[in-house]
């Protein structure tokens, strides 16, 4: 029993193993691609598309902070008009605006729709489901994405920290993983790497040692200048993912 717990323990505390890539040849120049992404949704659409706002180092704080409370607003307001359809579909009678009593209830009936369409929402996301019909995206709950890789993690995480501090108004999630980044490589000037020949050095002046240097140093450079350069490589960079969404 123990022998098991201790199998499972280290299976749980296994890490994947990253692969790094292969040294390029001295001189090689990287020039990075722009990261791929889909294309940005219209912000009036269902919650079938989700709605990301992509964060990068300069992007201002505050411009950021006003379009995650726009979508929000949006997706709230979304929200309320499934509720309020459902709501009347719901009503037994079927009965139409009175005044009084009728009102309180028809608003009670709404607010009780939008807390169960959010609980919905929040289980369908946890059981991943996808691929809802209009009338279904419409009504579950909706959560903002912000993105951001490299330099702009920080960025995120301080927008994360604003929103988490309005603990009574949102709830965040961290998500972390990794993308697929697109580097070009090409070869750069060899002038400055160049070692110079051992016949071509004036051995008098070697001091020791030197000259096997310079030997190991152009036997290095052949090697490099064999290796045949790839055009383009694959490299992975990490990104963080904050998802928010109104309570």
């Amino acid at each position: 029993m123990a022998g098991a717990r201790k199998a499972s323990k280290s299976r749980r505390m296994e890490k994947p193993t990253i692969k790094k890539l292969p040294k390029l040849p001295n001189g090689t120049r990287v020039t990075k691609r722009p990261l791929h992404r889909p294309a940005i949704p219209s912000p009036y659409t269902n919650s079938a598309q989700p709605k990301v706002v992509y964060v990068s180092a300069s992007t201002p704080f505050l411009s950021a902070v006003k379009r995650v409370e726009k979508l929000l607003q949006r997706a709230d307001k979304r929200l309320v008009q499934a509720a309020t359809t459902r709501a009347k579909q719901n009503d037994p009678r079927g009965r139409k605006r009175r005044g009084g009593d009728h009102d309180e209830d028809e608003v009670l009936g709404i607010a009780e729709e939008v807390e169960r369409l959010k609980n919905d929402g929040k289980r369908q996301r946890r059981q991943g489901k996808s691929g809802l019909g209009e009338e279904e995206a419409n009504a579950a709950g909706e959560e903002i994405l912000i993105k951001g890789t490299g330099k702009a993690i920080a960025k995120v995480l301080d927008l994360a920290s604003w929103f988490q501090q309005r603990g009574d108004r949102y709830t965040v999630r961290l998500r972390t993983g990794s993308v697929g980044a697109v580097d070009d490589i090409s070869a750069g000037d060899q002038a400055d790497v160049a070692v110079p020949l051992a016949e071509d050095m004036d051995v008098d002046h070697v001091a020791n040692g030197q000259e096997k240097k310079s030997a190991e140093g152009l036997e290095e450079q052949r090697e490099n200048e064999s290796q045949t350069l790839p055009e383009t490589r694959i490299r992975q960079t990490s990104v963080l993912e904050v998802a928010i969404e109104l309570k």
